[in-house]
């Protein structure tokens, strides 16, 4: 992979909702190669998630997010944080990109919920959904971490990666994410 052409701007977590594309903050960092699940299936999106290798260390003094190693977490009803700078045109009518790095809280719903609604076979067990009326990730949103907030930055669990859905913010169209 050229290492010129993939970078990414790590940023600290307390100053992430603050970022800005037309501001110099963080530290970029090349990617130097990607890793994608043994395990993916672009048929059915189970495993959609992969890895992306850096040049170096960041500069950034940010405490590591932990990652979730229960399946049976979470317990519901619970809320998850996600973020992204993903459209905020729900409608589809156009595309409404953001300069400053969104965030929204959404409801965790069960997987067997999720496939009632509208996706009966496309829910696997890799896969956790989030419903809330007239929120939602959306296009450009995939990829963005699917976080259970502690009562600090690290109490914070990723449980999840951003993976796809139809449409925006749709009240019978959950958002998935990869579990």
């Amino acid at each position: 992979m050229d290492q010129t052409r993939i970078q990414l701007r790590l940023i600290h977590p307390l100053f992430a909702l603050l970022s800005d594309l037309r501001t110099n903050v963080g530290d970029v960092v090349n990617v130097v190669d990607k890793k994608i699940h043994p395990s993916y299936n672009p048929w059915t999106d189970e495993y959609d998630f992969g890895l992306a290798i850096l040049s170096r260390d960041t500069t950034e003094n940010s405490p590591l997010l932990k990652l979730n190693s229960d399946d049976s977490f979470p317990s519901l009803p619970a809320k998850a944080l996600t973020m992204g700078w993903g459209d905020m045109d729900p409608d589809d009518k156009g595309e409404e990109f953001p300069d400053k790095l969104q965030a929204v809280v959404l409801d965790v719903i069960s997987n067997a919920q999720c496939a009632c609604l509208y996706y009966s076979s496309w829910i696997f067990q890799d896969m956790i959904c989030a419903l809330t009326e007239d929120k939602d990730s959306c296009r450009g949103d995939s990829g963005g971490p699917f976080i259970f907030e502690g009562s600090s930055v690290d109490g914070d669990i990723a449980t999840g990666i951003v993976s796809w859905g139809v449409g925006c913010a749709q009240i019978d169209s959950p958002g998935v994410s990869v579990h």
